[in-house]
């Protein structure tokens, strides 16, 4: 594969599809393409989403380098109520403008057989970015 270009290296890696379904496992180039720690600079940072058993392993037992993390939630009534606020009343900012948590949605389709598979190749693809909704009627 060769060198990365040092300016393609990131400050951030938020590793979602590590262990999604299909066995697949990205930290290893992640890592890759972090940018290095230097004097003046912290070392990027890799993130995984929901990773894979060994980073769950590690997680509870000797813990990560200080630069890889795993994110993993439990999510209870109380956080999914204050989701559901930031959805219908948004917030203000500093500058006094309002904004509203927004789904990203990338398709919406039908509750048919025909449209289940079509979102499931959808999902296969890997391509997706956003939700699959499927309208029930």
């Amino acid at each position: 594969a060769g060198a990365i270009d040092p300016a393609r290296h990131f400050d951030v890696i938020y590793d979602t599809a590590t262990n999604s379904g299909a066995g697949e496992d990205y930290k290893d180039i992640s890592m890759e393409l972090l940018k290095p720690a230097e004097a003046e600079k912290k070392h990027g940072q890799y993130v995984a989403i929901n990773g894979k058993a060994s980073m769950w392993l590690r997680a509870f037992t000797i813990g990560f380098k200080p630069n890889q993390h795993l994110v993993y939630l439990k999510p209870d009534t109380k956080d999914l109520q204050h989701l559901a606020v930031l959805v219908d009343d948004g917030w203000t900012n500093s500058d006094g403008s309002q904004e509203f948590l927004k789904t990203v949605l990338a398709e919406e389709l039908p509750f048919t057989a025909e449209a289940v598979q079509q979102g499931f190749e959808l999902l296969k693809s890997r391509r997706t970015k956003g939700k699959i909704v499927f309208k029930m009627e």
